[in-house]
Parts: C-alpha cells; structure tokens; sequence
C-alpha cells in the first residue's frame, strides 16, 4: 500500500489530506480542516485536485478529531460542499452536555452563551469561583466568552452532517472492511465518558474549558523566561524539559482527540493524534506496544509541551515527524524528537508538508 500525506499550514490548526492507494483502489480521507478561512486558502483546492485524479465525487471518509474551531471550523464548509456524497464522517460523540435541548434553541442559546448577559453571566461566575477560586474570576469569564464561537460552530456542524453517514468513533471501533490498515486506537469510550461524565451541566463545561484555557495561556506566559533559561541549561538534553504527564490547562475536548493509525507496511505506523495529551495516549489499551517505533508521527497539538513526554518520545521514536505548528510550538519538543533521529519538520516554517518528502 502506497500512501501521501498533505499537512498543510494553516496555523495553530489541523488540516490534513491522506491519499492511501493499493491494487488499483484508492481511499481519500480528511482529517480535519483548520478554520473556514483557511481551508478555503489552503485546502480546498488540493483536495478537488485529489478528488479529480481519483475520479471520486467526494472524501471516502471525513475525521473530525475533536471539536476545536481550529480543526472543526472548515470541516463545516468541507461537508456544506460535498454533503451525502461523502463516504463517512468519523467522530466521537458529543459530550452529553450537548444532549441538552437548550443547546439547541436559538433563543436561549443567546441568552446563556452568545451574549453571556446577566444572570447567566453571574451563573458562570459563581461556577468559575467555585470550581477555580483561586483565579481571577473576571479573566477566565473572559475565556468564556469564547463559548459563543466555539457553540455555533458545534451546532452549526451537527445540523449538518448527513446523520446516515456518521461513525462514532472510539477504540477499536470496526472500520473499513477494504482498508485493515487504518484503525482507531483512542479514545476508549470509557475514558471518554469519565472526561464528559452524565448529569453535567452547560455552565460546568463552559467554566471548565475556560479555566483550562486560561491557565494553559497564563502558565505559557508566567513560564516563557523559565522555559528559557531551561533550555539554555539542558540545551543538549532538551527531553528533560518536557512534562511528565499532561497538565490540568489541558482541554477536556483536546484529551478527546480521535488517535488514527495507518499501517502502511510492516513496521510501518502513521499516526494522527489531534490535539490529544499525555494521558490520552497512555489510556490506549497496551500503548507502548501500540505507540512504539512509528514511521510517521503527526506531532500532537501543534507541538506543544503540554502533549509529549520524554517517555512518550523514547516509546515513539518515529523515522519521520511533521508538526502543525505555531505559537503553540515548543522547540524542546522537535529538539526532543530530533535527538531520537527523528527527521523533524514544521508548518511554522511557512509551507505545507507533504510525505513521503
């Protein structure tokens, strides 16, 4: 089996187009597509290029790795386009948060996550205090805010997805009878359901993610001259600076993050990881097994240090690694990568990657 790989720069995002080809048979996938803007500029038309030399009306199949704008944002324009032409959308479910029928009313949706007016501005608050008291409340209701964008693309997606086409995704879910090769090793569905546990409230995940983001920028920032005088310290070691399991600023959605494995050959692993963290792929069922001595490896969240360990790096080990990178990408993490023999590139170099080179 032949495969090409498009990782193209969109920023702190993910858009990825797999071409996988064997005897004669050709299978197209998507996984993910940076935000609406970017996909237009960057992704749109390589992949209608794709579609014409493999004589196919549509992507075979369309990962969504978790709900993240900068991965979700141009899925929705993508399935707009092609609709029930494509072959299949794989994605975890919604948290069941989203069950809730007020998620689905316009009205109320304004009220209690466009415009986060009073009360449901002093519900949040009081959620923000009792959960994180010990951060200043008015910042990460301002994080919170973020809930407006983030509620209408979810919404807008899951209204029009062509429900006949959906797979939920989780470990060892049956997928292509054709293609063997491609298979999900996370999340398990017990570990998703213990990071989206039932009875949770709307206010409770928004207060949740807003905290999470806000200390993941506070601590980047409060960090930034340690992180320095580290690597000038350990500037031959730069394993030792990464973190030994994921932190709490670590998103509850990036931890659901859909893991993708294609077996190209023997011995011959890619793997698509989101935005996934430390523990994400520690959950795996046998992971240093699963994970170890990969070909390709899409560096998870944009190459950030919150999402690889030094144990995870020497597991891994990959021949080649690509990162989608920008202002999330920590250069101990490449260096770290590039210390094991990896052969390491970055989108924040300014251009689009493509493997095999």
């Amino acid at each position: 089996m032949e495969i090409t790989i498009d990782v193209f720069n969109v920023g702190d995002g993910d858009a990825i187009l797999v071409h996988l080809s064997k005897n004669g048979d050709h299978l197209v996938m998507v996984i993910d597509a940076g935000d609406p803007k970017r996909y237009a500029e960057k992704m749109r038309a390589p992949l209608q290029e794709l579609l014409r030399e493999t004589k196919k009306k549509a992507p075979d199949v369309v990962v969504c790795s978790h709900y993240d704008l900068d991965h979700l944002g141009g899925l929705v324009q993508l399935v707009e386009e092609y609709g029930s032409s494509i072959g299949e959308i794989w994605m975890h479910k919604a948290p069941v948060v989203f069950d809730n029928k007020q998620f689905w009313k316009d009205d109320v949706l304004n009220e209690m996550l466009l415009t986060l007016d009073k009360p449901y501005d002093l519900v949040l608050e009081k959620e923000i205090a009792k959960l994180a008291p010990q951060l200043p409340t008015a910042l990460v209701l301002e994080q919170a805010r973020k809930a407006r964008e983030f509620s209408d693309t979810l919404k807008r997606f899951l209204r029009i997805v062509p429900h006949n086409k959906i797979r939920p995704i989780f470990h060892g879910t049956s997928l292509l009878k054709e293609w063997p090769e491609v298979k999900i090793l996370g999340p398990t569905k017990k570990y998703f359901d213990e990071l989206f546990p039932p009875g949770e409230k709307m206010e409770q995940f928004i207060a949740l993610e807003a905290i999470a983001t806000y200390e993941g920028t506070a601590l980047r920032l409060l960090t930034q001259e340690h992180v320095e005088k580290m690597v000038k310290v350990f500037h031959d070691r730069p394993c030792d600076i990464l973190k030994i399991k994921s932190p709490s600023s670590l998103t509850r959605t990036n931890k659901a993050s859909i893991i993708l494995a294609i077996d190209v050959a023997e011995n011959k692993r890619c793997l698509f990881t989101g935005d996934a963290g430390i523990c994400s792929f520690e959950e795996i069922p046998n992971y240093e097994k699963e994970l170890k001595d990969l070909y390709w490896l899409k560096i998870p969240h944009h190459g950030s240090n919150n999402n690889m360990s030094k144990r995870l790096a020497e597991i891994m080990r990959p021949v080649y690694a690509d990162c989608t990178g920008r202002a999330h990408q920590d250069d101990e993490v490449l260096e770290c990568l590039r210390m094991k023999k990896t052969k390491v590139r970055s989108t924040k170099d300014g251009y689009a990657l493509r493997f095999p080179y």
